[in-house]
């Protein structure tokens, strides 16, 4: 606990920590980064497979990384029992593309905690068979603007996981305000 000054100060560190009292995603203020690209597949074609964890107790979900909104998160648990590096989402792009990048979008809240550094990406045609070896590994900045994870090549697949193997300050989570993705639909 500490003593705070400013109400705003005090509720913005709870609500960093529990969310706001009405169960709501947190909520907070200024400019935030988005995902922006002509070839940005849309979220409402996106979902969520699968996780490795969330927190549900602050309202952190996992689908908060998919939704389009960068005022929400994904944060990994840590609130009822830590979980550990490695962590992962695996998507359904909702059809056949021809992926070119992923691009990640650290939380926008002014905290680190779980933005990605490690990465590795694997795409596929099947939602139980990706390769043991992923198709682009990835070292990411502490940066709060969209960063790109480039294939280099197109890669053809309907299927992604993200797989998360470190975090920017070597903390055991993983956070994400959006993870976009990148590509033209297969003919």
């Amino acid at each position: 606990p500490g003593t705070y000054t400013d109400r705003t100060l005090h509720e913005r560190d709870r609500w960093a920590k529990w969310g706001d009292s009405d169960g709501q995603p947190q909520k907070f203020s200024g400019k935030v980064n988005t995902i922006k690209h002509k070839n940005l597949i849309p979220s409402k074609k996106i979902r969520l497979l699968s996780f490795s964890s969330e927190n549900k107790s602050n309202r952190k979900l996992a689908k908060f990384a998919l939704d389009g909104n960068p005022r929400t998160i994904w944060h990994s648990r840590w609130s009822d029992g830590l979980v550990k590096h490695p962590h992962q989402l695996t998507v359904d792009l909702g059809s056949i593309y021809n992926l070119r990048r992923v691009s990640y979008l650290a939380r926008q809240d002014g905290a680190w905690n779980g933005a990605f550094a490690d990465v590795e990406i694997y795409v596929s045609n099947s939602p139980e068979s990706f390769n043991a070896k992923p198709d682009i590994v990835s070292k990411l900045k502490k940066d709060k603007k969209p960063q790109p994870i480039d294939f280099g090549k197109s890669i053809t697949g309907r299927y992604v996981k993200v797989k998360i193997l470190s975090e920017v300050n070597g903390g055991a989570w993983a956070s994400a305000a959006e993870i976009g993705f990148i590509g033209k639909p297969s003919e």
